[in-house]
């Protein structure tokens, strides 16, 4: 919720909704001059029946609707097609929300909010990657003109993204051939944390992205990663000792862009 709160305390009306927090930016500010908050395996909140490993694979408690009405603006998504015949979130497990229903999410919401445009990062599965199949190709296409799709914009301001949905597609061919839709991923300056296996780690590398993002201009859109694998500890415990911390040190910075975690 960092992108909410320091539009309001820079002089933005505290009376609106986080659902419409766009609409107190002006259409001319950078969107690499924003901090958009986001989310890291948005959709894996509920699991496909009952799994004794879920609490594992669970990374939010809010649905991706009241993600997007708690001013959340990127999303995370990982894929599979090895399930029910159809292409669902996953992670490792299969959640109950598959890609179709995700996009009629964000279809729905920017319908009915067009000061505000939303980021979604897509990628095969890890688990599942080697299982995908080139029809999965053709189904994709498909879903994703359901959405109002942004084609690819060098350094672009706000304005040019209202109402619409940005595609960052890795390791997924299928969206090219929707055209040029899915957003290239040079087109962001990322630090990830997912692998460094402690928080103090973590900590050392986001602090240090921090800094250097305050020091050095870059035309990139910053992405920030926060979410850390820490032996066999849950997400929501990973995340009790990460949010506050990055919260609070957040507070400390006046430049980031996106903020995933």
């Amino acid at each position: 919720m960092q992108g909410v709160e320091m539009q309001r305390t820079r002089g933005g009306d505290p009376s609106v909704s986080c659902s419409a927090w766009l609409q107190q930016v002006p259409d001319s500010v950078l969107v690499r001059d924003l901090a958009i908050p986001g989310t890291h395996n948005s959709a894996c909140v509920d699991s496909m029946g009952f799994h004794i490993g879920w609490n594992w694979a669970r990374c939010q408690q809010a649905t991706l609707e009241a993600q997007l009405h708690m001013g959340v603006r990127y999303f995370d998504l990982r894929l599979a097609d090895c399930f029910h015949d159809d292409i669902y979130v996953t992670h490792t497990l299969c959640t109950s929300m598959t890609l179709a229903q995700s996009v009629e999410v964000f279809s729905c919401f920017l319908e009915s909010h067009p000061s505000e445009f939303v980021m979604v990062c897509m990628k095969k599965d890890w688990k599942h990657r080697g299982k995908w199949k080139r029809t999965s190709d053709a189904r994709m296409v498909q879903i994703l003109e359901q959405l109002p799709l942004s084609t690819p914009i060098r350094d672009p301001m706000v304005g040019d993204l209202r109402g619409q949905c940005i595609v960052v597609a890795l390791d997924l061919p299928g969206v090219g051939l929707c055209g040029e839709v899915s957003w290239r991923d040079s087109l962001f300056s990322r630090c990830d944390c997912w692998d460094l296996q402690n928080t103090q780690g973590a900590k050392l590398k986001v602090s240090a992205y921090l800094e250097e993002a305050q020091q050095v201009s870059c035309e990139r859109i910053r992405f920030l990663g926060c979410n850390v694998v820490v032996g066999v500890k849950w997400p929501q415990m990973v995340a009790k000792e990460m949010n506050p911390w990055l919260r609070t040190r957040l507070k400390q910075v006046s430049l980031l862009s996106l903020i995933h975690i």
